[in-house]
């Protein structure tokens, strides 16, 4: 029997719906924080080998949303926004190749993360759509492709949804939180 906890559990993040396992008991060790995570809390990413725990799946998709802008300004735009490299730095692993990592889209996460309720996926789209306030705290909001502005929705709301705790939230995810809330 070993003494080892999922951290989720520990500090009672709420649970995805298809889980695995008996929750509390790690199957392994989260990619980007090393957390351990039991079937109740990570997935095991299906193109990326890798197990990502819940607490950090809102850091990747807001990772994601960053590279997405990236990308869609066809590397002609240098990252040099605070904002921009704050998002990125939610991944540890931002410095590899986008296609490697990032998911594309909120149907890309949903595909590669079944766990999730399907409520919050849509509930993202649909604010994401009618979002309008603008605010220093996310300033790039108008230069983000619609799947960047989908991905952070997501995020934020995966924050609150579960439950996790404000003290386990970085402190750009703790602003886009609130912003979104």
């Amino acid at each position: 029997m070993s003494n080892a906890a999922c951290h989720a559990c520990v500090v009672k993040v709420g649970a995805l719906r298809n889980t695995f396992g008996n929750c509390g008991d790690p199957f392994g060790a989260c990619n980007n924080c090393s957390a351990f995570a039991c079937g109740h809390h990570g997935t095991r990413d299906p193109n990326v080998p890798q197990l990502i725990c819940v607490e950090c799946d809102p850091n990747l998709l807001c990772a994601s949303a960053a590279a997405a802008l990236s990308a869609a300004a066809a590397g002609q735009m240098p990252i040099d926004d605070p904002i921009l490299i704050e998002m990125l730095r939610g991944y540890r692993r931002f410095w590899l190749p986008r296609d490697y990592w990032a998911f594309r889209s909120v149907d890309d996460f949903r595909e590669r993360r079944p766990g999730y309720d399907p409520t919050f996926f849509e509930e993202a789209l649909n604010r994401a759509r009618g979002f309008r306030r603008i605010g220093e705290e996310l300033r790039i909001w108008q230069s983000l492709p619609q799947e960047s502005k989908e991905m952070l929705v997501l995020a934020a709301l995966i924050t609150r949804r579960l439950n996790i705790p404000e003290q386990n939230l970085g402190s750009l995810m703790l602003r886009l939180r609130k912003f979104f809330d």
